[in-house]
């Protein structure tokens, strides 16, 4: 018979503390991977008439570990935008998170070719491969 105690340096419970530390990073680096993988697959098909929306875009990690979110957005309030339009010939500054929204969910917006409306539930829903590859990678699987 072997007895496990936990209250000891160098036991099971630091073990498993150790590993799910280690696991942990692991997991929450894969999920950031594959976050901006998303990110870099959206840029791709984002509207670009400014470029304020693309400038905008952001991956945010929540938490850590195990309990690891990764957030990708467009539009983070309080983000400004200033530069050079060419459709309206003079510089201007603008707040994406005003439209981002708008420009992500109405389809009946026109956009140049090769841009799309839902340009973050496409690419999360089209390249689940290419996130999941991201992650095992960067989480070592």
């Amino acid at each position: 018979m072997i007895r496990l105690e936990a209250a000891r340096s160098g036991t099971l419970s630091s073990v498993r503390d150790r590993l799910r530390r280690q696991l942990g990073s692991r997991v929450e680096a894969g999920v950031v991977a594959a976050a901006n993988v998303l990110r870099e697959q959206s840029l791709l098909i984002v509207p670009r008439d400014t470029g304020a929306l693309a400038a905008s875009c952001f991956v945010r990690q929540e938490g850590e570990g195990f309990t690891t979110v990764a957030v990708v957005g467009y539009g983070q309030q309080g983000f400004t935008f200033t530069g050079f339009s060419a459709w309206e010939n003079k510089e201007i500054t603008r707040h994406p998170f005003d439209y981002a929204g708008w420009q992500h969910d109405i389809p009946r917006f026109q956009h140049d070719a090769g841009q799309t409306y839902e340009f973050l539930k496409r690419p999360r829903d089209e390249c689940q491969p290419l996130m999941r590859q991201a992650l095992r990678a960067a989480a070592g699987l």
